[in-house]
């Protein structure tokens, strides 16, 4: 099963990963992307992760820093239990606005300026 994480591009910056069994070193991307939503008390309810993606999209993400990005994330269940991660065949989809709507979920700034 193919899933998105959806939010704007805060940060891009390289990562080196170690092979614990190898000892050999792989350059990855690290990204951070939020999601800003809100509960349906009007509350925001912000979610931040840091993704480690191909080091090929490195560029890609940097530059569209700021925008909105969907990256795959791919499910699987074993024996052993279920598995989400990012999926590295799949290339981030980038997006000028946030595609979800949450407006009808916001509180009216009237209640913040009586106060």
């Amino acid at each position: 099963m193919t899933t998105h994480f959806i939010g704007q591009i805060l940060e891009v910056k390289p990562y080196t990963k170690t092979d614990k069994k190898t000892k050999k070193e792989e350059e990855q991307t690290q990204v951070t992307v939020m999601f800003d939503g809100y509960d349906e008390g009007g509350y925001r309810v912000p979610s931040i992760e840091t993704i480690t993606v191909a080091e090929h999209w490195f560029d890609d993400l940097r530059i569209n820093k700021g925008k909105f990005v969907a990256i795959a994330y791919r499910t699987i269940n074993t024996q052993n239990g279920t598995y989400t991660f990012p999926d590295q065949d799949i290339a981030p989809l980038f997006l000028e606005k946030n595609p979800l709507n949450y407006d009808e979920y916001k509180k009216p700034d009237d209640k913040l300026k009586k106060a």
